[in-house]
């Protein structure tokens, strides 16, 4: 037997040992719903009236749920005379208020169930990708789901359980530290693969993530939007080429079609768009066979796309994305408006066989890279990790027009101290660099994006002008 048909079998049987452990370990932490998976599963199987119905059975069970003990909204109903029972169809569903991100901070303790002790729910947040966070709760049944629609997402794309995956992803220092055999079960048994830091993309991080890739060979790649498509076009520039893997898993960001050709072409790997946020988890995910449309998770999620007018949209018009969450009984989410835009999918039928309501055109959040004053690149997203030290500061905007100068406009809910203010101009400068001239100004309001959500980093610097770094064959 050859040298490399040796090391093959001999992969094959650790990844099948380390899924079955991770398997057996998950299921005794209670960690993953197997129901919910099995069900998953049947859904890519089911019709779409079925998969209606049973969606318009969920909606009225938690609505009576929501009603009897939320406090929040027994008020919100009653103000305008509604009663669970006023609710008969899908189409009467429009008669109940929208929930904004604005009473999720404002209400956030009305809008728990009296049914649930503080002590069975977990309390998380949103990752601020609008420019100010959110606060919520998911009780264990649901928090448990999330974790179960990312495996099934995975073994969508050919992944089985136990086999590395390489993520490139954010890794804030305070949230990556596991020491000794914890670590090193988690990370050689129920995670294997390793993680590069998306939050700052340079010359070394990438250089880092061939490395890792070439020594790990993982079947699935798993990554900010935009950091894979800057990850993407290293690989094509340098003209380097990579073991291939099962399938490319994008998230946390608008995938645009550039970046989305880019990834397809330096991985040479289908490419799944996972579209999502933290306070409801999966929403729809990009077909990995079709490569267009995007499937909405109708088991756990009912989707509307509205007008301004908060009026359903006609197929082929852009519209507001307002989402209910079917399984969070700790805190119902109903017709919760995330600011997003989306299209619902005009196409006859997708080639999966999926019967499921798909959407296209996603106009959701994206966040822009900035540039420190070397001209090497930064995620946007890491200034969250500093901006929100400081918590008087409720929303913000970081403007680049030069890789000299950056201007951080921000609203506060109460005076910021000065010394706060000094810090923060601080950490940007070490994260910008020491030239960088860094202004702070308080506002009263902050302009809107063309998609109608908060732009927290708006970068006016054109790539092709920022200063090149070296490439990996001079290192």
């Amino acid at each position: 037997m050859c040298s490399k048909t040796s090391q093959i079998i001999h992969s094959k049987w650790r990844n099948r040992c380390r899924g079955s452990l991770a398997g057996i370990y998950k299921s005794l932490r209670n960690e993953r719903d197997s129901a919910y998976l099995r069900t998953l599963k049947q859904s890519r199987h089911l019709n779409m009236s079925f998969l209606r119905q049973r969606q318009w059975d969920k909606m009225r069970i938690l609505l009576n749920h929501a009603y009897q003990s939320v406090p929040y909204y027994r008020q919100q109903m009653d103000k305008v005379g509604l009663k669970p029972d006023d609710i008969r169809c899908r189409e009467d569903w429009s008669h109940l208020p929208l929930l904004s991100k604005n009473d999720l901070r404002h209400h956030l303790e009305e809008l728990v169930s009296t049914d649930y002790a503080s002590k069975h729910l977990y309390q998380t947040s949103s990752g601020g990708s609008t420019g100010e966070p959110v606060r919520f709760y998911l009780d264990e049944r649901r928090r448990r789901m999330a974790g179960t629609e990312t495996h099934w997402i995975h073994t969508w794309c050919g992944w089985r359980e136990g086999e590395p995956i390489a993520r490139l992803w954010g890794a804030p220092e305070k949230t990556v530290h596991v020491s000794g055999i914890r670590h090193f079960f988690r990370r050689l048994i129920l995670e294997p693969g390793f993680l590069i830091d998306a939050y700052s993309l340079n010359q070394a991080t990438l250089n880092n993530f061939v490395d890792a890739y070439r020594r790990w060979s993982p079947t699935l790649v798993i990554g900010y939007a935009q950091a894979l498509g800057e990850l993407a076009n290293f690989l094509l520039e340098e003209k380097i080429e990579l073991p291939s893997c099962r399938a490319v898993v994008s998230s946390a960001e608008l995938l645009n079609q550039h970046n989305a050709e880019l990834i397809r072409r330096a991985f040479k790997a289908p490419l799944m768009d996972r579209y999502g946020c933290r306070e409801v988890s999966l929403i729809a995910c990009q077909c990995p066979q079709a490569q267009k449309d995007y499937h909405i998770n109708m088991f756990r999620i009912f989707l509307e796309l509205l007008d301004d007018d908060n009026q359903p949209v006609e197929p082929g018009a852009s519209g507001r994305v307002v989402v209910t969450d079917l399984a969070n009984f700790g805190m119902p989410l109903i017709r919760y408006d995330l600011g997003d835009r989306a299209k619902w999918s005009s196409s006859p039928g997708c080639v999966c066989g999926w019967d499921s309501e798909r959407l296209s055109n996603l106009e959701g959040r994206t966040c822009d890279f900035l540039f420190r004053s070397d001209g090497t690149k930064i995620h946007g997203l890491y200034i969250n990790v500093l901006v929100w030290e400081v918590p008087q500061i409720v929303r913000y905007r970081l403007c680049q027009e030069s890789l000299e100068q950056v201007v951080l406009d921000y609203i506060e809910n109460e005076p910021v101290p000065a010394a706060k203010l000094l810090w923060l101009q601080a950490r940007l400068r070490e994260t910008l660099g020491q030239q960088m001239d860094i202004t702070l100004r308080k506002v009263e309001t902050l302009p809107k994006s063309k998609s109608g959500k908060h732009q927290y980093i708006d970068c006016h610097i054109d790539p092709a002008e920022a200063p090149a770094t070296p490439s990996r064959k001079q290192n």
